[in-house]
């Protein structure tokens, strides 16, 4: 029970707590910065409390995110020539994923796994499997890192916009611009990297769960 709350909490933490938090974050200091707002000075006697909302809000944040992003993947980024970059799980050898899943219960027939796209139509229920496995317990950390990426690509995206918004310094502008469209960039790189390395590992341990032991 202990290490399922300790999975979530990381899972929490990373994945939606933290984009949440910086998200609001960013969008305060642009509605501060717009605004000419003394956001400090009008709320100092309740730093306690404003604190306390905004890592709720940060939590909520993270999960709309989350979810924003999901759906953003599955219509536009998922079947692009970016992000379909699958040398990490070429080298796996489908008929032993064939057999994994025959021994797991998942097929009945091992002619039903004719391609790494075949195999590829399980990778939940192999996930799900895995991690359920203390040995294996890593992928849930690439898990965790792959919605942190997600999540942050998106939060430093709406960042450069708001820079946009409420900036008028062109080269204070141009530099957060260049920062924040950086990172924003990165994370997305760092996302489809340990987007298919996490596949890549969960594909490999299965195997090596119902196969190789």
């Amino acid at each position: 029970m202990s290490s399922v709350i300790e999975k979530i909490t990381l899972y929490d933490l990373l994945g939606y707590a933290i984009p949440g938090t910086v998200f609001i974050g960013l969008i305060g200091w642009a509605c501060v910065m717009r605004w000419d707002i003394d956001f400090l000075e009008k709320y100092k006697d309740y730093t306690g409390y404003v604190i306390a909302v905004w890592l709720v809000l940060g939590y909520v944040f993270g999960i709309v995110i989350s979810e924003i992003m999901s759906s953003f993947f599955e219509l536009f980024i998922k079947d692009s020539g970016w992000f379909q970059k699958r040398s990490a799980i070429v080298g796996n050898d489908y008929k032993a994923i064939a057999k994994a899943l025959v021994k797991a219960g998942l097929i009945q027939n091992k002619k039903e796994i004719q391609s790494m796209n075949d195999a590829m139509k399980y990778m939940t229920y192999m996930y799900s499997i895995i991690q359920s496995d203390p040995k294996y317990n890593r992928v849930h950390n690439y898990a965790s890192l792959e919605l942190l990426c997600k999540n942050m690509a998106f939060v430093f995206g709406v960042g450069s916009i708001a820079a946009l918004w409420c900036i008028k310094e062109c080269r204070i502008l141009i530099v957060l611009l260049a920062l924040f469209l950086i990172s924003s960039f990165m994370f997305a790189r760092r996302w489809r990297k340990v987007y298919w390395k996490k596949r890549s590992y969960t594909i490999s341990w299965f195997v090596d769960k119902y196969v190789k032991n």
